[in-house]
């Protein structure tokens, strides 16, 4: 194999994966869980008892409802799946104004849910100096502290009814903020990967 058509081929799979690399990180993922309260309900039962859930709520973090207020970030979701222990996992009303809410203070920060006036926020230690909430990037919090706010009342899809949070249970409560990566980046990583490896086994062989 020719240097040149070698190189060509190592530049082109270098690329593919350098603009994929660039491109991985357009939204972002908040995956939040705790223990709704007794009185909380699902399609109009309530729980009874205290029950386990895990919401991921997928955002674009460069469109901030709230960006005149410094510290407060707010965040259409253009996906929402809440998984709730003993029913099952549920996909949120796409038509519903559901949005990711992020507070930050020099020694707390807090995560969360808003819909109109009510919000389902929990509080936790500082994010770090580096985490803003105007512009949030990828971080994991473990020191909860109490719940700000336990009202929030939710549509759910296919007819599942509807999800009102009143109260939480005992259990502490984790978040943690991921990088979605875009379908396109995906895709120019599984041709640039080939291609980088074709190269290599052209070169190995001409050698």
């Amino acid at each position: 194999m020719k240097k040149s058509s070698f190189f060509a081929l190592l530049v082109a799979a270098a690329s593919l994966l350098l603009v994929a690399g660039s491109s991985m990180a357009a939204d972002l993922s908040l995956t939040y869980s705790g223990n709704f309260g007794p009185t909380s309900s699902l399609a109009g039962v309530a729980f009874g008892v205290d029950t386990a859930y895990t919401f991921t709520a997928v955002f674009d973090p460069s469109i901030d409802q709230m960006a005149s207020q410094p510290g407060v970030g707010m965040f259409s979701i253009s996906h929402f799946t809440i998984d709730i222990q003993g029913h099952g996992t549920y996909t949120g009303d796409s038509a519903a104004p559901l949005c990711v809410l992020i507070e930050t203070a020099p020694d707390a920060c807090a995560f969360g849910l808003a819909m109109g006036e009510f919000a389902f926020l929990g509080l936790f230690g500082p994010a770090g100096p580096s985490f803003s909430a105007d512009a949030p990037t990828a971080v994991t919090l473990s020191d909860y502290q109490s719940p700000l706010f336990s009202r929030l009342y939710m549509p759910l899809a296919d007819g599942a009814g509807e999800l009102r949070i009143e109260d939480v249970g005992s259990e502490p409560a984790t978040a943690q903020i991921d990088a979605v990566p875009e379908p396109s980046a995906w895709m120019m990583v599984c041709l640039g990967f080939p291609a980088l490896l074709g190269a290599v086994r052209l070169r190995r062989k001409a050698a």
